[in-house]
């Protein structure tokens, strides 16, 4: 266990990569070679809780801190960096600057869906000519009403095309006012939004990068992010936390190509011995070893300082700068010892000396970076000390991830537990108890009438395991039937199951079929069958004998539920007469919501009205349609017209 983790955080690490190595090892190389974004393991990393490690529980995140945060990220990426970019744009540049800076309305509207993966988030900040110049943006927001209308370029957008919703940052053009930036949260489908070809990139190939474009797009005011003159202090903000992350992204890459050089030195063989026994390698393996752990510490430090709520943009641009020339570093040895194979694509090396080199130029250069450091350096800061006051974090946890369970492991949980019992069809259950009694001494016997199935069965415990005997009561039964048709006889096998419900959807999706859609109750608990065919003309039997509830059958003199009463679920029109909606009328002689006019004279269409008592009024729960005859519904028939219902002359049979 590393030194500056917990227990629990030690058990996440190892979750997340256990998820790696099953989902994600396996695809990517093939989602690298052919560049094809990861949709299907998107959508796993959300259901396991990757996508909203950030975002806070009440808005259906994991509720993590930041080191956890960069745990998952360099297990993720030591699988495959690609999956790990998706992941950190999703949580350090979009879900979480929406928390820290949006209103209520955007936490609800987004953090739920982008937790979950459900919605990819983007992040548009570079242009074609402003990347490390953030200031020079040339895209603009002006004020229209009750929009902002964007015009622009981005470049080098990850996610791009791929996201449904784009923090994008823009120069508010005002008169009179100096130049100041905004963010707007800007959904995929606005008019005026669109983007180009996916950029064809040295490394993270799996990953969506394109330019995104806007065109008079019109965005209503409550999709501004913080306030007018927030912009730079947003993106600089969420690029100093983005910062851990990426840091994390390529200690991943760089433990994965060492991994990768202490296996392949220990299994090539050169001089009559494996390489690894050359002190040359060796050396090379340990200066590697002690880069990464170093780039590891730092990294854990920056993460530590935010999760407490301490400053941290020098300690996360020194991990950055770090971790990321450290992985290059490691990623060009690791090609070194694997020697010309380290330069086939079928060495996965290659693929992590590629993906290595995007760590040193997005989310800040290594040159903006040492910038950084050094102006920290000047201004005479310390290194950071605990405040005086503590200061307000949010509350963080290390969550505690369940992995779905993989097929080996779902045939094992879904298999049957025990062999319950072999079902025997007799014409007489007593005469066939006297074998089971007098013959084999098996005296532990329940008998059941189930005259609702139409049948006696009679249950004789055999150890662990049970024999029934079914003895038909109804003549046109099932079991009278297999009676009339073969004789007494093993009539079906029944197996015990946890839940016989998954068990069903599970057996269904290997070819099986029921007889029954859903389970029913049955002697033995909760039971469904599988018909003779399957199984060479045995009727199987799945039955749950625990944990499982059947719903009580409603009482006979239970008394009838009262009318729902009106409910409006929409607006209700003032037109000349007043007050008006399809299926709320009012008489003559009762004032209306608005005042009423004097009534006109009938037309040939519409029916003549009487006057009956104020109890015939019927209860509304849904509008009445309008037709040639006036307004009418299915199931509204009274004996006399109703004062103030129109009515018409049904033209069918009255409605039951």
């Amino acid at each position: 266990m590393h030194v500056l983790l917990t227990e629990d955080q030690e058990l996440f690490r190892r979750t997340v990569r256990e998820f790696a190595e099953r989902e994600i090892a396996p695809v990517a190389a093939e989602h690298d070679e052919n560049e094809t974004f990861p949709s299907e393991n998107v959508k796993k990393m959300g259901k396991l809780g990757l996508m909203g490690l950030l975002v806070p529980t009440e808005y259906g995140g994991a509720g993590a801190g930041s080191v956890e945060y960069a745990l998952a990220m360099e297990e993720v990426s030591r699988a495959d960096a690609a999956h790990g970019v998706i992941m950190s744009v999703q949580n350090s540049l979009v879900a979480k600057p929406i928390y820290k800076y949006g209103t209520d309305e955007q936490k609800r509207d987004y953090l739920h869906r982008l937790a979950s993966g459900d919605m990819i988030g983007s992040f548009c900040l570079s242009e074609p000519q402003s990347g490390s110049d953030a200031r020079r943006m040339q895209t603009t927001a002006v004020r229209d009403g009750d929009y902002y209308v964007l015009n622009g370029t981005k470049n080098w957008i990850s996610n791009g095309g791929e996201a449904g919703l784009y923090i994008v940052f823009a120069r508010l053009e005002s008169e009179g006012e100096e130049a100041r930036t905004a963010a707007f949260l800007v959904e995929y489908w606005r008019w005026g939004i669109s983007f180009g070809a996916k950029e064809k990139k040295l490394g993270i190939r799996a990953s969506a990068t394109t330019q995104v474009f806007l065109k008079d797009c019109r965005v209503p005011l409550g999709h501004l992010l913080g306030g007018e003159g927030d912009g730079f202090k947003i993106a600089m903000s969420s690029l100093d936390a983005g910062r851990i992350g990426i840091a994390a992204q390529a200690l991943g890459i760089a433990q994965a190509a060492f991994d990768a050089a202490v296996a392949y030195a220990k299994e090539r063989e050169a001089f009559g011995q494996p390489i690894a026994e050359f002190q040359g390698i060796q050396w090379m393996l340990a200066d590697m070893h002690v880069r990464i752990e170093q780039a590891r510490l730092l990294t854990y430090q920056a993460a530590l300082l935010e999760s407490r709520g301490l400053p941290f943009a020098k300690e996360s641009a020194m991990a950055k700068l770090s971790a990321s020339e450290t992985a290059m570093w490691v990623t060009t040895r690791a090609i070194q010892i694997h020697g010309g194979y380290g330069y086939s694509r079928e060495y996965p090396v290659q693929r992590y000396f590629r993906d290595a080199k995007i760590t040193e130029i997005y989310e800040g250069t290594s040159e903006i970076q040492r910038l950084v450091i050094a102006r920290s350096i000047l201004r005479g800061e310390r290194p950071t000390a605990a405040p005086a006051e503590p200061a307000e974090v949010p509350e963080t946890k290390t969550p505690v991830l369940e992995l779905p369970p993989t097929p080996a492991e779902l045939q094992r949980m879904m298999a049957p537990r025990k062999l319950h019992h072999v079902a025997v069809a007799v014409d007489s259950v007593d005469e066939a108890l006297k074998f089971y009694r007098e013959t084999l001494g098996l005296e532990e016997v329940t008998v059941m009438t189930m005259e609702d199935r139409g049948l006696k069965v009679v249950l004789v415990r055999a150890g662990p395991s049970e024999i029934e005997l079914l003895e038909p009561l109804d003549p046109e039964g099932t079991v009278a039937r297999f009676l009339d048709r073969r004789g007494p006889g093993l009539h079906h096998v029944c197996f015990e199951v946890e839940d016989v419900e998954k068990s069903m959807r599970y057996y269904e999706g290997r070819g099986a079929t029921f007889l029954d859609p859903v389970p029913r109750p049955g002697a033995v608990g909760l039971v469904s069958f599988m018909p003779p065919s399957l199984a060479e003309g045995v009727l199987v039997e799945l039955a749950q004998t625990s944990g499982y509830s059947v719903p009580e059958a409603p009482s006979e003199a239970a008394e009838p539920e009262e009318a729902p009463a009106l409910v409006i679920t929409q607006p209700i029109l003032r037109g000349p007469g007043g007050y008006a909606r399809p299926g709320l009328g009012s008489a003559p002689d009762v004032p209306a919501w608005g005042a009423q006019p004097s009534a006109a004279p009938p037309t040939e269409e519409e029916a003549p009205s009487a006057t009956p008592s104020s109890s015939a009024w019927p209860i509304l729960d849904t509008a009445i349609p309008h037709g040639p005859g006036g307004y009418t519904r299915p199931g509204l028939v009274t004996s006399a017209p109703t004062e103030g219902w129109p009515t018409a002359t049904p033209t069918g049979p009255r409605p039951e």
